[in-house]
């Protein structure tokens, strides 16, 4: 699985490796729905990897991606001629929770698999995580 840089491949060779043996087990819905909750984290990750933050004076934080294509290339004088998205500490905390569902559900599916297939003496002592809504990716 770690052959291939980066989330998205790595997600997508977790998810070849592991249909199988969780559709056996009766858990493909499941462990296909830990990955499109994992892959919705890279998304919400991914949006912060090369942006820039500032504040513009809106009472949230601004961010935009210089790596914009729709930017030529002249030089950017004024953050404010970037296209701005923005979040408050609102929306961010409802993001880490979702990150913190997504660890779960993942730790869950292990378990759970692992405990169906016999190999986890004593069963899958972790609670399935309650099913969350997707955080928006900003404001």
């Amino acid at each position: 699985m770690f052959d291939k840089r980066g989330g998205k491949p790595r997600i997508d060779r977790a998810q070849e490796l592991g249909r199988d043996p969780y559709q056996g087990l009766d858990l493909a819905a499941d462990f296909q729905e830990a990955l499109e909750t994992v892959r919705y984290c890279l998304k919400i990750r991914n949006q912060y990897a090369h942006w820039i933050f500032w504040d513009d004076n809106t009472g949230n934080l601004a961010f935009a991606n210089f790596e914009d294509p729709t930017l030529d290339e002249r030089p950017i004088k004024d953050l404010g001629e970037l296209n701005a998205q923005y979040v408050d500490a609102t929306l961010l905390s409802e993001q880490e929770a979702y990150f913190i569902y997504a660890d779960k559900y993942i730790l869950w599916i292990n378990y759970e698999g692992r405990a169906r297939d016999g190999k986890l003496p004593g069963g899958n002592q972790l609670k399935k995580p309650t099913p969350m809504k997707r955080p928006e990716l900003y404001l």
